[in-house]
């Protein structure tokens, strides 16, 4: 449903003929808050990783450029204390995720359930403070991947990546440690649609005055 504020900006531009490119942000964001969903997305940005280990005989898939990105999708905002790090599986509250090391993607469709999991741990305003995310993938082309993202204090705030053939022991690797990365929520369609609302009744002030 679009919101009052949004209709009562795009009734006054069209009342004082404003120019057509106010006329389609105003649509945009009447679109934007018709289409407001109450899921929500938390977003990681890790570190560029500092150790990389090519193996002899490796094509080097990993550079220092490369880092562990991710979102995750939730049913509905993470409350105060939520806690699941020692679950060890992937919530139902999870809707979906997709993380990558720069390399490889890892989604719902491209894990093996049986050893990935997401743990998150949040304060009491419900921002995440802890976690413990592990994806691996299936197995293809005789080898296995991964993407490990952790806050514990014991492993030493690891994000790292590895590509591991199964019949050598010989694996690529990149990681950065004791410098984790932050998390975020992505702004909502309805958040999205207020910003533009206060741009089109700056625009539509300085239209009356003109």
């Amino acid at each position: 449903m679009q919101t009052p504020a949004v209709r009562s900006v795009f009734s006054s531009l069209r009342a004082l003929r404003a120019p057509s490119y106010m006329l389609a942000i105003a649509a945009a964001a009447l679109l934007l808050s018709g289409s407001a969903k109450a899921n929500t997305i938390y977003s990681y940005t890790g570190n560029t990783f500092t150790e990389i280990v090519d193996p002899i005989g490796s094509p080097g898939r990993y550079t220092t450029s490369m880092k562990v990105t991710g979102t995750i999708e939730m049913a509905s905002p993470l409350g105060a204390n939520y806690d699941n790090l020692s679950a060890l599986e992937i919530s139902a509250l999870v809707l979906s995720f997709s993380f990558t090391d720069g390399q490889q993607t890892f989604d719902q469709s491209f894990i093996n359930l049986l050893t990935s999991f997401i743990g998150l741990k949040t304060d009491q305003d419900g921002i995440i403070t802890e976690w413990d995310i592990y994806l691996q993938s299936p197995i293809f082309f005789n080898a296995v991947q991964m993407i490990h993202t952790t806050s514990s204090p014991t492993e030493g705030y690891i994000d790292e990546a590895r590509m591991m053939p199964i019949l050598t022991l010989n694996a690529d690797y990149a990681r950065v440690i004791n410098n984790p990365g932050v998390w975020a929520v992505v702004p909502e369609p309805s958040t999205l649609s207020l910003l533009m609302t206060g741009f089109l009744g700056l625009a539509l002030s300085r239209h009356r005055r003109a």
